[in-house]
């Protein structure tokens, strides 16, 4: 497991640049008139990415030897690094930046050793004990001196400015909120159906397809209504709405409750999700300057971050601790609608900002994003 952890850190670290690098390469290697045609190219890619890839891990391991849903990923990134070192051609960057590694450092420390504190307390060690102490008294020196860091700093990642606007602050909570359940439908539910239905690793990956057919096409309905002149205000409380529903129909699970009610109920998840998801970057964006998109949108990417960490963990927690007492699989499924009904408490707290979210009208280059035509990179 140390083994497993530590590797994971290490594809964190280069999965986190290619999230934050691709649109900025297009940005620089593409001129304005083409770069829609590239990024709706660009954008089509992850999307069947994420559908093909939790069904292929499924047959991977039903069928073959599970060590390859890594082993896969060797060969397909040695393709890529050779066509990315013999045919991408970068020029050098025109202004020199001042790079915030101060902030990025403390931003690690002190978001790590909150995690460690979710997911260790009352598990792996007592709230007492000197670790969790430790993990503690860490987290609340880091935060203060990473917001000092941010004060002071001449680009700092996370601009305290933009803490301001009530709106972005609202979006950015939206952003965190929002990741955090989709983690639970991503992680949760196919753990639930193969520990305590029984189903196969295919059907188990297969079963959040519904989940993100729906958060894609949600998101790609509510950003075309909103291009066209929609009030984007409602879609945030309706998506609220249906993540609650979706929730609280897995917190109800029986088990003789049908696979189709799952499906169901994700299908619900996921088109909730993609209503509010869509609303809290355009919401966030348009509530600042032009000039400030890019930071925006990187922050923005903070939270959701930070959100899927933290759902990941506590919750992760929660059921851990649910199941270490668990002798039936009538308790076992306890702790998983345990898991489902705190989240749907947390999408009451989603439909409670949604309704203070206050409407601005869209810019003129935020509803270019809405349509697809243009996207942000990061910073």
């Amino acid at each position: 497991m140390v083994w497993l952890i530590a590797a994971r850190a290490l594809q964190g670290v280069g999965g986190g640049g290619l999230n934050s690098l691709v649109m900025a390469i297009v940005g620089d290697v593409v001129a304005p008139r083409d770069r829609a045609r590239h990024q709706a190219t660009l954008g089509i890619v992850p999307a069947i990415a994420i559908v093909i890839g939790p069904v292929l891990g499924g047959l991977i391991v039903d069928h073959w030897n599970w060590t390859w849903i890594f082993l896969i990923n060797v060969p397909l990134g040695g393709l890529a690094l050779w066509m990315i070192s013999s045919r991408l051609h970068l020029s050098a960057p025109s202004s020199p930046h001042r790079l915030d590694i101060a902030g990025a450092l403390l931003a690690v420390v002190f978001t790590t050793c909150a995690l460690l504190i979710t997911s260790l307390a009352g598990q792996a060690f007592a709230w007492t004990s000197w670790p969790i102490i430790g993990l503690a008294v860490t987290t609340f020196v880091a935060l203060p001196a990473y917001l000092l860091v941010e004060h002071r700093a001449v680009e700092p990642i996370t601009p305290l400015s933009l803490f301001s606007n009530s709106i972005f602050v609202i979006s950015a909570l939206l952003f965190f909120l929002a990741t955090a359940a989709l983690f639970v439908g991503l992680l949760f539910v196919p753990l639930m159906l193969q520990t305590i239905f029984g189903h196969s690793a295919f059907v188990a990956g297969a079963s959040i397809v519904p989940l993100l057919l729906g958060l894609i096409a949600a998101s790609m309905v509510s950003g075309t209504l909103i291009s066209k002149g929609a009030r984007y205000k409602a879609f945030p409380i309706f998506g609220a709405l249906l993540c609650g529903a979706g929730l609280g129909v897995l917190g109800f699970t029986t088990l003789d409750t049908s696979l189709w009610t799952v499906v169901a109920a994700l299908i619900g998840l996921g088109s909730g999700l993609g209503l509010f998801i869509q609303v809290a970057v355009l919401a966030g964006q348009n509530a600042v300057a032009h000039r400030n998109l890019g930071v925006a949108t990187g922050t923005l990417n903070f939270f959701k971050t930070m959100g899927g960490a933290s759902g990941a963990a506590v919750l992760g927690a929660i059921l851990a601790a649910g199941l270490a007492g668990a002798s039936a699989p009538v308790q076992a499924l306890a702790a998983f609608r345990h898991v489902f009904l705190d989240t749907a408490a947390l999408m009451g707290v989603a439909l409670l900002l949604a309704v203070l979210l206050r409407e601005k009208p869209l810019s003129a280059e935020v509803v270019a994003i809405a349509e697809g035509r243009v996207d942000v990179p990061e910073y």
